[in-house]
Protein backbone atom coordinates (compact mmCIF):
# COMPACT_ATOMS: atom_id res chain seq x y z
CA UNK A 1 0.00 0.00 0.00
CA UNK A 2 1.02 3.38 -0.57
CA UNK A 3 2.40 5.90 1.86
CA UNK A 4 -0.87 8.14 1.77
CA UNK A 5 -2.90 4.55 2.44
CA UNK A 6 -0.42 4.44 5.80
CA UNK A 7 -1.18 7.64 6.46
CA UNK A 8 -4.77 7.07 6.35
CA UNK A 9 -4.51 4.19 8.41
CA UNK A 10 -2.84 6.37 11.01
CA UNK A 11 -5.94 9.15 10.84
CA UNK A 12 -8.44 6.69 11.26
CA UNK A 13 -6.92 5.24 14.23
CA UNK A 14 -6.09 8.48 15.33
CA UNK A 15 -9.77 9.49 15.02
CA UNK A 16 -11.32 6.62 17.19
CA UNK A 17 -8.52 6.94 20.18
CA UNK A 18 -5.99 4.68 19.01
CA UNK A 19 -2.36 5.15 18.87
CA UNK A 20 -0.05 2.32 16.92
CA UNK A 21 2.36 0.10 18.92
CA UNK A 22 4.08 -1.60 15.86
CA UNK A 23 5.03 -0.14 12.62
CA UNK A 24 2.05 -0.46 10.11
CA UNK A 25 1.62 -3.76 8.92
CA UNK A 26 1.57 -3.20 4.60
CA UNK A 27 -2.46 -3.08 4.27
CA UNK A 28 -5.17 -1.79 6.05
CA UNK A 29 -7.33 -5.04 6.04
CA UNK A 30 -4.21 -6.83 8.60
CA UNK A 31 -4.32 -6.45 12.08
CA UNK A 32 -2.20 -3.79 13.41
CA UNK A 33 -1.19 -3.94 17.53
CA UNK A 34 -2.98 -0.52 18.75
CA UNK A 35 -3.20 1.30 21.88
CA UNK A 36 -6.20 3.50 23.45
CA UNK A 37 -5.31 6.69 24.27
CA UNK A 38 -7.73 7.01 27.31
CA UNK A 39 -7.24 3.48 29.16
CA UNK A 40 -4.24 2.13 28.23
CA UNK A 41 -5.88 -0.99 26.99
CA UNK A 42 -3.89 -2.69 24.12
CA UNK A 43 -5.74 -4.66 21.08
CA UNK A 44 -4.78 -6.08 17.62
CA UNK A 45 -7.72 -4.33 15.41
CA UNK A 46 -7.92 -3.54 11.18
CA UNK A 47 -6.93 0.09 10.56
CA UNK A 48 -10.04 -0.03 7.94
CA UNK A 49 -13.28 2.04 7.68
CA UNK A 50 -15.30 -0.74 9.96
CA UNK A 51 -12.42 0.53 13.30
CA UNK A 52 -14.94 1.54 16.32
CA UNK A 53 -13.89 3.30 19.44
CA UNK A 54 -12.28 1.26 22.73
CA UNK A 55 -15.31 -0.06 25.01
CA UNK A 56 -12.27 0.88 28.22
CA UNK A 57 -12.80 -2.60 29.32
CA UNK A 58 -9.68 -2.31 31.28
CA UNK A 59 -11.44 1.25 33.01
CA UNK A 60 -14.45 -0.73 33.84
CA UNK A 61 -12.30 -3.62 35.77
CA UNK A 62 -10.16 -1.57 37.55
CA UNK A 63 -13.64 0.24 38.52
CA UNK A 64 -15.03 -2.88 39.62
CA UNK A 65 -12.14 -3.54 41.37
CA UNK A 66 -11.77 -0.29 43.15
CA UNK A 67 -15.06 -0.75 44.25
CA UNK A 68 -14.72 -4.45 45.77
CA UNK A 69 -11.51 -2.88 47.71
CA UNK A 70 -13.71 -0.29 49.05
CA UNK A 71 -16.21 -2.86 50.02
CA UNK A 72 -13.74 -5.04 51.95
CA UNK A 73 -12.60 -2.14 53.74
CA UNK A 74 -16.22 -0.90 55.54
CA UNK A 75 -17.10 -4.72 55.55
CA UNK A 76 -13.79 -4.65 57.69
CA UNK A 77 -15.09 -1.10 59.84
CA UNK A 78 -18.20 -2.44 60.56
CA UNK A 79 -16.83 -5.86 61.79
CA UNK A 80 -14.31 -3.84 64.06
CA UNK A 81 -16.85 -1.30 64.89
CA UNK A 82 -19.05 -3.80 65.73
CA UNK A 83 -17.01 -5.57 68.36
CA UNK A 84 -16.01 -2.78 69.44
CA UNK A 85 -20.11 -1.84 70.98
CA UNK A 86 -20.01 -5.39 72.55
CA UNK A 87 -17.13 -4.92 74.56
CA UNK A 88 -18.37 -1.57 75.67
CA UNK A 89 -21.60 -2.60 76.06
CA UNK A 90 -23.59 -1.20 73.63
CA UNK A 91 -25.94 -1.42 70.74
CA UNK A 92 -26.32 0.48 67.86
CA UNK A 93 -29.84 1.77 67.27
CA UNK A 94 -29.11 2.49 63.31
CA UNK A 95 -26.93 0.87 60.31
CA UNK A 96 -23.39 2.15 60.47
CA UNK A 97 -23.00 5.20 59.13
CA UNK A 98 -20.43 4.06 56.73
CA UNK A 99 -17.94 6.90 56.94
CA UNK A 100 -14.91 7.08 59.72
CA UNK A 101 -15.92 9.90 62.14
CA UNK A 102 -19.59 9.83 61.59
CA UNK A 103 -22.62 9.71 64.43
CA UNK A 104 -23.72 7.06 65.31
CA UNK A 105 -26.99 6.40 67.65
CA UNK A 106 -26.07 4.29 70.18
CA UNK A 107 -27.45 2.67 73.44
CA UNK A 108 -26.09 1.35 76.91
CA UNK A 109 -27.29 -1.90 77.20
CA UNK A 110 -27.55 -2.11 81.03
CA UNK A 111 -29.35 1.61 81.42
CA UNK A 112 -30.98 2.75 77.78
CA UNK A 113 -29.62 5.26 77.59
CA UNK A 114 -29.17 6.46 73.81
CA UNK A 115 -27.54 8.83 72.51
CA UNK A 116 -25.06 10.25 69.25
CA UNK A 117 -21.31 9.06 69.76
CA UNK A 118 -18.65 9.76 66.90
CA UNK A 119 -18.22 6.05 65.27
CA UNK A 120 -14.60 6.14 65.89
CA UNK A 121 -14.96 7.25 69.46
CA UNK A 122 -17.28 4.86 70.73
CA UNK A 123 -16.77 4.77 75.11
CA UNK A 124 -18.65 2.62 77.54
CA UNK A 125 -22.10 4.16 79.23
CA UNK A 126 -21.59 6.34 82.25
CA UNK A 127 -24.91 4.91 83.02
CA UNK A 128 -26.24 8.13 83.34
CA UNK A 129 -29.79 7.74 82.66
CA UNK A 130 -32.13 7.99 79.71
CA UNK A 131 -29.77 9.45 77.47
CA UNK A 132 -30.30 12.18 74.49
CA UNK A 133 -33.42 13.74 73.14
CA UNK A 134 -34.29 12.86 69.28
CA UNK A 135 -33.14 9.50 69.58
CA UNK A 136 -34.62 6.79 67.67
CA UNK A 137 -37.35 4.23 68.66
CA UNK A 138 -35.34 1.44 70.65
CA UNK A 139 -34.71 -1.66 68.77
CA UNK A 140 -36.68 -4.59 69.14
CA UNK A 141 -34.24 -7.54 70.38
Amino acid sequence: MSKSGEILALERIQAVGYRPLEPFPGRVNLRWLMECTECGEQQRLRPDHKLKPCEHKERERQRRADEAADKRFLDALLAVRTRTLGTKNLRALEDHPGVEGELWWVECKYCGRKWHMREDKLRACPHKGTGDEGAPAKPTP
